[in-house]
C-alpha cells in the first residue's frame, strides 16, 4: 500500500463531497503505438514484478499512478491567512495530539466558495497543497486500463457528472457547448415557431462526460480516444494521516 497525492479542481472536489464521484480517468503517458491490444498489457509494480504477455500478440508496459489498496490524498485550491504568506506551505505544520495530527483552522478551501470574512492570501494552486492540509482521502478499490470511449453510462455517472435530476437548468457550461448546461435547445416547430427540446448533445451521462473531457483537455480530446487508466475509489472525509492514526 502506498500514499500518493492526486489533484482535483473545485467542481470535482464538490462532487467527491456529495458522493457523486467515485471514479477518475487519467491519460496514459506516453500513449502506446497503434496495434496494441489491452489484453496483452501488463503493469510494472514494485520490484519489477510483471505478468507474462500472451505470446502471439504485442504488449506494452503500463506504469500506473496507483494500485488497488493505495491511498490518494486530494490536492485542491486553497489559501492561508496573510500572516503566513511568507512561509512556504510545506513549513506550515499542523499540530499533533495523542490521536494524530490536527489541521490548522487558518485554511480556506476554494471549493467551498469565495470567503466573505478573514484576511486570506491569494489562492494557491492545488499542486502546492501540502499533505497536512488535505481534507479528503481516496482508497483505490479497482484499476482498469481501457480506451476513453469505452466508458459506460454507469461509469460516466460515477465520474461525478450531473444526473438528470440536477442537470437541467444548472447552466454548467462545461457540460455542453450547445445549450450551455440548460439541458434544452431551440428547434423550429410548426409555422417556423421555435420550441424548446431536450438538447441532443448532453442528454446522457456519457455525453456530459464527453463534453467535460473536451472542456478540460481541449477540442478533439474525446475523438482522439486515448488509452486511460480508470481508478475506482472510496471517498473518506479526513486527512490521510488522521485516518491512518485512527
Amino acid at each position: 500500500m502506498a500514499d500518493k497525492p492526486i489533484l482535483f479542481s473545485a467542481p470535482i472536489v464538490r462532487a467527491l463531497f456529495d458522493g457523486s464521484k467515485t471514479q477518475t480517468r487519467r491519460i496514459i503517458k506516453p500513449q502506446p503505438p497503434e496495434g496494441f491490444d489491452r489484453h496483452c498489457w501488463y503493469d510494472a509494480p514494485l520490484y519489477g514484478f510483471t505478468r507474462q504477455p500472451i505470446p502471439t500478440c504485442k504488449w506494452h508496459i503500463v506504469r500506473l499512478h496507483a494500485y488497488k489498496g493505495d491511498r490518494l490524498w486530494v490536492r485542491e485550491r486553497w489559501s492561508g491567512v496573510h500572516d503566513f504568506g511568507e512561509t512556504p506551505p510545506s513549513e506550515r505544520q499542523s499540530y499533533t495530539t495523542p490521536v494524530g495530527p490536527v489541521l490548522r483552522d487558518e485554511i480556506w478551501y476554494w471549493a467551498d466558495g469565495t470567503p466573505d470574512f478573514g484576511d486570506w492570501e491569494k489562492p494557491r494552486p492545488g499542486i502546492h497543497m501540502p499533505r497536512w492540509a488535505s481534507r479528503l482521502t481516496l482508497i483505490v478499490t479497482d484499476v482498469r486500463v481501457e480506451r476513453l470511449q469505452d466508458i459506460s453510462e454507469e461509469d460516466a455517472a460515477a465520474e461525478g457528472v450531473p444526473s438528470d435530476d440536477n442537470y437541467a437548468g444548472s447552466f454548467a457550461k462545461e457540460y455542453c457547448h450547445r445549450c450551455g448546461g440548460s439541458g434544452l435547445h431551440g428547434a423550429f416547430g410548426q409555422n417556423y415557431g421555435v420550441i424548446e427540446v431536450d438538447c441532443a448533445e448532453c442528454e446522457t451521462s456519457k455525453l456530459r462526460y464527453r463534453n467535460l473531457w473536451n472542456h478540460i483537455n481541449g477540442p478533439g480530446a474525446w475523438d482522439a480516444n486515448p488509452w486511460v487508466v480508470a481508478y475506482t475509489f472510496t471517498v473518506m472525509r479526513g486527512n490521510i494521516d488522521q485516518i491512518g492514526g485512527a
